[in-house]
């Protein structure tokens, strides 16, 4: 049975396979994605962080799956 951590990790996997690039280029490009959002100065954007990333601290790119897709849930209730 996967955990969670695993099954980001499979979509991360599934995605790279899609695209047809290596699992860690999908990686790389979540976490450039991470790192410019996470140090925007934008006041809305460091908003947007805290509200989907109580904790402060920067997702890695299976954590940041995991939020976004409870946030998608919420929206789709």
């Amino acid at each position: 049975m996967l955990n969670e951590k695993n099954i980001y990790s499979e979509v991360i996997k599934k995605v790279a396979e899609q695209k047809g690039v290596t699992v860690d280029e999908i990686i790389a490009d979540i976490e450039t994605a991470i790192n410019i959002g996470f140090h925007n100065l934008d006041p809305a954007i460091q908003e947007y962080w805290s509200k989907i990333n109580p904790d402060g601290e920067k997702p890695t790119p299976e954590k940041l799956i995991e939020i976004l897709a409870k946030e998608i849930q919420k929206i789709n209730k």
